[in-house]
């Protein structure tokens, strides 16, 4: 067995050898003693501390080939010259320091050392120098300074490989100093000529006083070496009992899939992160057990890579088994860019692959149903939370009705894999709803407690806290564990011993106390807040015309959209506000001349007019473009159709030939007054926007962290606003030379010119992204763009992160975070998060929310939509830094979180267990069978209790696991730390001192 830390070190920039980890002197010895018949040794000092440190590697030298010799060069391991100066400055290289050098010695290992030398397999020589052959006194015996390890594989071999540097052959040289070294092999013939000058002409024999001097270091230096049971006996043991591992053939089709992605190798070796390799696995494994599976996995953890990975093993089963069914994927238009991407990352066959909205597949009939139910094997539904989490929704009514089709008419497998953040929303029922949806009953395990529960239609009592203390907690603990699979940002971020580190997230603008606000002139804070609080005040008749004027005095959701629309762009930038406000001023105007229109009109026109203003209310105010306000979604498709249908009928109600000049008299006299209103408004406004100074603050936050050579990732949810950003740091000659890239819409530009999203992207992020930068082409500092980027991206490249303006969604935010939000695979592992919002916009969203709520008290919404300020908590803003960290967590105690760093220490010793086989090839000599020994104060105990029946029958589970313990502690110890800690002192023998 080699030396614990061989390696063979390569040409080049990593050349350098320092006996930092993974780069000991010890470890190149060893790595290139293996591949090499002679070896060449000159040192000043060579001491029996060094030589243990290569015990297997010298014996497996020797033993490989009688023909292998080793030429050992040393000095008189004392410098007589220079030895008054070096003890003065303190740094004396005398034999008293190596000597003083304690270390274990195998007796046998010594026994055959000595026996090496005696048959002149070790040649032993003293150099000597010039002088000495003049005088022939020892006074003149030279000091030798080089340093050089020679290896080949001949003895006049021209090529070979060298180390040389300032490394003795000493228990200090090789592994515990800081040395320097260089490992070559140009200069393998110049340096063997020199070795072979000092050896022929300048050098004596000194086989014989060597082996003095190592029986003077036994005596003294040399404890027994002792040969215990070693640490590896524990860890196969950890394996034999803990370890997990995923059929090979599995492991196998996941490489090849790897293999493939266009994402750079991480500290690990791999492309996949940790958490992503186990959550394929885990995901494909019990999705063929149960027919379903919900990954639930945090925002920005790479769902739709690891669910485009399971479609690719997915579609490789279906053709193994000759089924031409494809796979269908429900998906929002605005995260279709984004799954075509993964799966020709993947390399998906498109032709295997159909992705639909939501919207489009409940609006199927029956013999498209039908289809549906032929044509597939697998549904992948993204954002199952839009729309599943009540058996009512028609989302969920129609899968249901295709899953029938499929199982209990044509007799087919259909299985549905499931993507969300948020499984939990509004109760436990979600959970239920969710993995009901694709679950067969007919492959639930019989010893689960919910089984029964399924069986006799008694799933409430998986939910119900509240069904007179039937609610069984095991069951739904047994239910998630089956079909739900959970790890988020924190959760990750708490196992210590994973070896993929989540990076720190920093608010650097945050502090304990109070939250940061961007502070404003006070010129301009008494501008704004006037203008915002008369906004806030208008009537604004063109907004849900219907329900202000004919519904009863309800709060609609649709104004309430439109208002902190409105705030969230007062909020992002002056160019963004001041469009707002001449958007308000001509949607006055135009509605203005309607209702003018209308006053001469028919009853009939007029009603069908008002028909056409709620189907544009709703066309307008739940799209899917940017500016969406992600409210949530308990049905939001029946929410729309009950909600329109009312305020048809409201029109049908309340005009009539006798009302409807008062009402249209009445929208004509609001709108004159929001004119009037927004004409001085407006007046107002274009004093106080001559600067932007959020703009400009921020503008000068982005300099800031370019300066000490970070790069920036700056997000808003507004193109005007990302374009008026843009044009400035353009006019920034700081920023300008560091390059800046914009991404929104169909725009894609760095500096002035236009690219490819793919350019701006790699350019910004070559590292993550593997983006090969051409010979004109140079990396940019700066990206600016819209939400467009903060799906789907890893950008982990940079190290900050800017928001210009708060999302009303805490989840948008995480996404923009989760961008760098990576692994790092160099530099400090620290992310910094920047928010800007200020006290003028916050109150006057804490007034537009009290006046709404006031309102609401006693009316109910028209729709069950629930709007609330993410971070606003007892009225008061409380920060970014709290926000985030709360929207990571679990969403309650209910929703279980896997423990990846587990899964990961299972398999690696699995894998240790396997290699090794079922019999550990223990030695019959070894002192205190079963008992490992280290010298560390830290005891682990593995133990088993065996429990036997009068007729010594073993009566005990065969799955139970022995318990670890921590002796030092007296405490059980985890699966996980006990690993970890055996992990570290893998292939050490540990000693004891006599």
């Amino acid at each position: 067995m080699m030396a614990t830390d061989s390696y063979i070190p390569e040409v080049g920039s990593q050349n350098r050898i320092d006996n930092t980890p993974g780069k000991t002197m010890r470890g190149a010895i060893s790595g290139l003693m293996g591949r090499s018949n002679i070896l060449r040794i000159a040192s000043g000092y060579f001491s029996l501390s060094g030589v243990v440190q290569l015990e297997d590697d010298f014996n497996e030298f020797f033993n490989s080939s009688e023909n292998n010799k080793v030429k050992l060069l040393i000095s008189n391991q004392y410098d007589g010259v220079n030895t008054d100066t070096r003890k003065i400055l303190g740094i004396a290289e005398g034999i008293e320091k190596y000597d003083a050098e304690s270390f274990y010695l195998d007796n046998e290992f010594y026994k055959a050392m000595v026996r090496w030398i005696k048959e002149g397999r070790i040649e032993v020589k003293i150099f000597v120098d010039s002088e000495f052959y003049k005088t022939h006194s020892k006074n003149d015996i030279a000091f030798l300074h080089g340093k050089a390890y020679l290896f080949s594989n001949k003895e006049d071999d021209r090529r070979g490989d060298v180390l040389i540097g300032s490394s003795n052959f000493t228990y200090g040289g090789l592994v515990k100093n800081r040395e320097l070294n260089i490992f070559s092999q140009d200069s393998f013939p110049p340096i063997k000529e020199w070795f072979d000058e000092m050896w022929t002409n300048y050098s004596e024999k000194y086989s014989d006083e060597l082996l003095e001097q190592f029986e003077v270091q036994k005596k003294y230096y040399a404890k027994p070496k002792i040969s215990y049971t070693p640490i590896t006996y524990l860890y196969w043991n950890l394996g034999k009992f803990y370890g997990k591992k995923t059929p090979k053939s599995l492991d196998i089709r996941i490489r090849e899939i790897e293999k493939n992605l266009p994402y750079p190798k991480h500290k690990d070796g791999n492309k996949y992160f940790v958490h992503q390799l186990t959550g394929i696995k885990h995901v494909y494994t019990q999705i063929k057990k149960f027919d379903t599976q919900i990954l639930a996995d945090g925002v920005g953890l790479g769902k739709t890579l690891e669910a485009a990975s399971i479609i690719k093993l997915y579609l490789q089963d279906l053709q193994v088994k000759n089924d031409g069914r494809k796979i269908l994927i429900l998906a929002n238009d605005r995260l279709k860019e984004q799954w075509l991407d993964e799966l020709s990352n993947v390399k998906v066959d498109p032709s295997k692959i159909d992705i639909i909205t939501r919207q489009k597949f409940t609006g199927m009939d029956d013999s498209k149903l039908k289809h549906i139910a032929e044509s597939y094997a697998l549904f992948v539904i993204d954002e199952a939370h839009e729309g599943f989490l009540s058996r009512k929704n028609k989302a969920y009514i129609k899968v249901r009705e295709v899953i029938k089709i499929a199982r209990d008419i044509q007799g087919r497998t259909v299985r549905g894999l499931l993507l969300t953040a948020t499984p939990w929303n509004n109760s436990r029922e979600d959970i239920i709803r969710l993995g009901l949806l694709f679950l067969n009953i007919q492959k639930v395990p019989h010893d689960r407690v919910y089984f029964d529960y399924l069986l006799t239609n008694r799933e409430k009592l998986l939910y119900d806290t509240n069904d007179s203390g039937n609610y069984n907690h095991k069951a739904y603990v047994q239910f998630w564990q089956d079909l739900f699979y959970q790890r988020t940002r924190t959760s990750l971020a708490r196992e210590k011993y994973l070896s993929d580190r989540y990076p720190n997230r920093c608010f650097p603008l945050e502090n304990e106390k109070e939250p940061f606000t961007l502070k404003y002139s006070s010129e301009v804070s008494k501008a704004l807040t006037e203008i915002l609080n008369r906004l806030i005040d208008l009537k604004l008749p063109y907004q849900d015309t219907v329900w202000q004027y004919f519904g009863s005095d309800t709060v609609s959701n649709i104004i309430l959209r439109q208002r902190y629309m409105l705030l969230r762009r007062a909020d992002s930038s002056n160019a963004a506000f001041g469009g707002s406000l001449k958007n308000i001023k001509n949607r006055l105007e135009e509605f203005q001349k309607n209702i003018l229109i209308l006053r001469k009109s028919s009853l009939a026109e007029i009603k069908k007019f008002f028909y056409r203003l709620v189907d544009e209310d709703y066309a307008d105010n739940y799209s899917e473009d940017e500016s969406t306000l992600d409210l949530g979604d308990s049905g939001i498709e029946d929410e729309l159709n009950t909600s329109k249908t009312n305020r048809i009928r409201y029109i049908n109600q309340k005009l009539t030939e006798q009302t409807v000049d008062m009402y249209l008299r009445k929208m004509l006299n609001d709108t004159m007054s929001d004119i009037q209103s927004m004409d001085e408004i407006l007046t107002q406004w274009n004093i106080v926007s001559k600067d932007d100074e959020k703009q400009k603050i921020i503008v000068k936050q982005i300099k800031d962290i370019i300066s000490k050579h970070g790069k920036v990732l700056v997000f808003s949810e507004f193109s005007d606003t990302v374009e008026s950003y843009y044009r400035q740091m353009l006019q920034d000659p700081e920023i300008l030379s560091v390059g800046v890239g914009m991404i929104h819409g169909n725009k894609n530009k760095i500096n002035f010119e236009e690219c490819t999203k793919e350019e701006v992207l790699g350019r910004f992020s070559p590292e993550s992204k593997s983006y090969s930068l051409f010979d004109d082409e140079k990396e940019i500092s700066v990206l600016i763009g819209t939400d467009a980027i903060s799906t789907g991206q890893n950008l982990q490249d940079a190290n900050s992160v800017i928001t210009i303006e708060l999302p009303y969604n805490p989840m948008r935010l995480e996404q923009r975070i989760g961008r760098i939000d990576r692994p790092k695979l160099h530099g400090e592992n620290n992310i910094y998060i920047y928010a800007f919002p200020s006290e003028e916009i916050i109150n006057a969203e804490l007034k537009l929310s009290e006046r709404f709520e006031n309102k609401a008290k006693n009316a109910k919404m028209d729709t069950e939509g629930d709007f609330k300020l993410p971070f606003i908590s007892n009225g008061k803003y409380s920060g970014v830094k709290s926000t985030v960290s709360a929207s990571d967590e679990s969403p309650n105690k209910e929703t279980i979180t896997a423990s990846v760093e587990e899964e990961e220490a299972q398999e690696r010793v699995f894998d240790f267990y396997r290699e090794m086989g079922d019999v550990f090839p223990l030695n019959k000599k070894l002192k205190f069978l079963p008992y490992s020994f280290n010298n560390d104060s830290q005891t682990i105990l593995l133990f088993k209790t065996v429990l036997r029946d009068i007729n010594n029958n073993n009566i005990n589970n065969p799955a139970d696991r022995p318990s670890l313990w921590n002796i030092s502690t007296n405490k059980k110890m985890s699966f996980v730390e006990a690993e970890n800690t055996v992990k570290k002192l893998l292939d050490q023998d540990a000693y004891i001192n006599v």
